[in-house]
């Protein structure tokens, strides 16, 4: 009893059961994101790979009818394409990194953001006037998704 205080006994119980706990937790925590993920990739309204490929072409069919927009019109069109499938995939980054894995679904992400970044250039320049510097951004989204879509597919 000289050397050590007499809780010694109770510090390395407390410790055990601490270190017991953190193990039990990580294994259940484990088990609901590999849940999760197995009903996000089931799912075709929750997989946002399946968003990604969906986002593609409602961008290629803007780019296609571009011109018939001008202003407000485009801003909706965009509005639309926003909701429909940009939103829904933001709220999957974490589901998307977890299929791809950390490393590669980060650097996917940058390019989706840069992509996102674009379209919603597309909006802010219709809403100020700039159709042709829309157009532009449009293209620039365009190309962007469909890097981040063949990088993905490559990683699948």
């Amino acid at each position: 009893g000289n050397d050590f205080p007499t809780t010694v006994g109770v510090f390395s119980f407390s410790l055990l059961i601490g270190i017991f706990g953190n193990i039990l937790w990580h294994r259940t925590e484990r088990k609901k994101v590999l849940a999760e993920l197995e009903l996000h990739k089931n799912d075709e309204s929750l997989n946002p790979i399946l968003l990604l490929r969906q986002t593609i072409p409602a961008i290629e069919d803007l780019n296609a009818k571009v011109d018939q927009y001008h202003g407000m019109d485009l801003c909706d069109k965009v509005d639309e394409i926003l909701d429909q499938f940009v939103h829904p995939f933001t709220e999957r980054r974490k589901t998307f990194q977890d299929i791809l894995g950390l490393a590669a679904g980060s650097e996917i992400l940058l390019t989706i953001a840069y992509a996102e970044r674009m379209l919603n250039r597309v909006w802010s320049a219709a809403s100020d006037g700039y159709p042709e510097e829309a157009k532009i951004c449009l293209v620039d989204s365009l190309s962007n998704y469909k890097i981040a879509l063949k990088k993905t597919e490559a990683e699948l």
